[in-house]
């Protein structure tokens, strides 16, 4: 199939220049070709009805008679279900200033992307999220993080308890949990966000390990973080000084045959995996840094932060560290705890 126009651009016209005109009206799209991404096929010359900004129906063209409504003809076109970015990192404003963020949301929308779970909080994106609730600003729906609760940024298990408190009195939707918190901290972290009410995830610290999070009510664990840790037997392997970023050097010492335990024991504690494949494929991967910098994608990106990706990566591969023989097995990895093969 020839790249589709995107059908996307007629909702946002009437969404974000004159919200309050589109959801008082109705609407009914003519011609249009509906992705239901429930299987691989296409919903040829559809109408869809519109109510007050709410689909009524989605049926044959021939199906459907609304007389003395406003009509758009999407011949030729293509929609589909909105998207939604469970991994998101929104710019702060001291980084590339306030314009880049409203670029960055306005990024999304024009990729489709209409919900974004933000991982990496700044109390600028509370504002955003504001913004673009009130219609002031286009940007998708945001569920935001506080900024991140770490063992640099919590000195003490009260410190957690007062930082837990604070975020949730700012509004922030949930937490965001980084690496090197010890077990009395992350504990004292999991019990206050149960006490004011408020999801917490993020990367599984290895002091305090996988099974202490998801019993503990991690509601998310990111790039499938401390599943290899739960699955190394012998911890003197997981020397962060010697197995490299994320461990993933000591992936040979793995016994898969824990893995149905824990995935059972993810699925009892109802939490969410944010796989973040394509992070891992691309910064983590054996393709060198100059290849992916002249990635079109990139032309998107403000110059001074691809300057520090291709820098950081690059110093990866210098190590050694990005090596295929030492990356490979560890991809691959990911990919059988993800898709379950090899």
């Amino acid at each position: 199939m020839k790249p589709a126009e995107i059908l996307f651009w007629l909702f946002f016209s009437e969404l974000f220049l004159r919200p309050q005109h589109f959801f008082s009206q109705e609407l009914l799209i003519n011609h249009v070709n509906v992705i239901t991404m429930q299987d691989d096929k296409v919903l040829e010359d559809h109408s869809i009805y519109v109510k007050d900004g709410i689909i009524m129906e989605i049926v044959p063209e021939e199906a459907i008679s609304v007389a003395g409504i406003r009509t758009l003809d999407g011949r030729g076109m293509y929609i589909f279900p909105g998207l939604a970015e469970f991994h998101a990192h929104l710019p702060n404003p001291e980084q590339f200033g306030p314009e880049f963020q409203e670029e960055v949301l306005w990024m999304y929308l024009a990729n489709g992307v209409l919900r974004i779970r933000s991982m990496l909080g700044h109390e600028s994106h509370l504002t955003l999220k504001e913004r673009v609730e009130k219609g002031e600003i286009p940007g998708p729906r945001m569920f935001i993080s506080g900024p991140s609760l770490n063992g640099n940024s919590v000195t003490s298990p009260d410190a957690g308890r007062q930082m837990v408190r604070d975020q949730k009195n700012a509004g922030y939707d949930h937490l965001k949990l980084h690496p090197w918190l010890d077990t009395p901290k992350f504990l004292a972290i999991a019990d206050e966000a149960k006490k004011v009410g408020i999801y917490y995830g993020g990367h599984v610290s290895q002091d305090v390990g996988l099974v202490t999070s998801l019993t503990n009510g991690y509601r998310s664990v990111e790039h499938i973080d401390g599943y290899l840790e739960a699955m190394v037997t012998d911890k003197s392997k997981l020397d962060p000084t010697k197995s490299g970023p994320f461990n993933m050097l000591a992936v040979g010492e793995v016994a898969m045959s824990l893995l149905p335990g824990l995935i059972e024991m993810t699925l009892e504690n109802k939490a969410y995996i944010a796989p973040t494949m394509t992070l891992f494929e691309r910064y983590f991967g054996f393709q060198p840094a100059y290849e992916l910098r002249q990635q079109p994608e990139m032309f998107y990106l403000p110059g001074q932060l691809v300057t520090q990706w291709f820098t950081t990566k690059s110093q990866l591969e210098g190590s050694g560290v990005l090596a295929e023989e030492k990356v490979k097995p560890y991809l691959e990895f990911r990919q059988k705890l993800f898709f379950g093969t090899s």
